[in-house]
Protein backbone atom coordinates (compact mmCIF):
# COMPACT_ATOMS: atom_id res chain seq x y z
CA UNK A 1 0.00 0.00 0.00
CA UNK A 2 2.54 2.06 0.77
CA UNK A 3 4.96 1.65 -1.88
CA UNK A 4 1.47 2.57 -4.09
CA UNK A 5 1.16 5.81 -2.37
CA UNK A 6 5.00 6.72 -3.14
CA UNK A 7 4.18 5.48 -7.13
CA UNK A 8 1.20 7.12 -7.53
CA UNK A 9 2.87 10.36 -5.74
CA UNK A 10 5.95 9.99 -8.16
CA UNK A 11 3.27 9.66 -10.90
CA UNK A 12 1.77 13.04 -10.23
CA UNK A 13 5.13 15.26 -9.74
CA UNK A 14 6.20 13.86 -13.11
CA UNK A 15 3.15 15.12 -14.56
CA UNK A 16 3.48 18.39 -12.56
CA UNK A 17 7.24 18.95 -13.98
CA UNK A 18 6.21 18.92 -17.57
CA UNK A 19 3.26 21.00 -16.82
CA UNK A 20 6.32 23.65 -15.59
CA UNK A 21 8.47 22.81 -18.46
CA UNK A 22 5.49 24.24 -20.65
CA UNK A 23 5.04 27.07 -18.98
CA UNK A 24 8.69 27.93 -18.46
CA UNK A 25 9.57 27.28 -22.22
CA UNK A 26 6.62 29.70 -22.80
CA UNK A 27 8.22 32.05 -20.99
CA UNK A 28 11.30 31.65 -22.43
CA UNK A 29 9.54 32.42 -26.03
CA UNK A 30 7.84 36.01 -24.50
CA UNK A 31 11.07 36.82 -23.08
CA UNK A 32 12.64 36.44 -26.35
CA UNK A 33 9.93 38.67 -27.90
CA UNK A 34 9.88 40.91 -25.50
CA UNK A 35 13.57 41.69 -25.79
CA UNK A 36 13.29 41.92 -29.39
CA UNK A 37 11.00 44.76 -29.01
CA UNK A 38 12.65 46.76 -26.35
CA UNK A 39 15.62 46.34 -28.87
CA UNK A 40 13.64 47.75 -31.53
CA UNK A 41 11.89 50.26 -29.84
CA UNK A 42 15.43 51.75 -28.92
CA UNK A 43 16.71 51.84 -32.01
CA UNK A 44 13.84 53.86 -33.55
CA UNK A 45 14.24 56.41 -30.11
CA UNK A 46 17.83 56.45 -31.43
CA UNK A 47 16.89 57.08 -34.68
CA UNK A 48 14.30 60.05 -33.11
CA UNK A 49 17.07 61.61 -31.04
CA UNK A 50 19.24 61.93 -34.26
CA UNK A 51 16.79 63.43 -36.73
CA UNK A 52 16.02 66.20 -33.68
CA UNK A 53 19.60 67.03 -32.77
CA UNK A 54 20.95 69.82 -35.40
Amino acid sequence: MEIQTLQDAVKELKVQIREMDGQRQALTERIAKTESSVKSAHKRIDDLQKEMMP
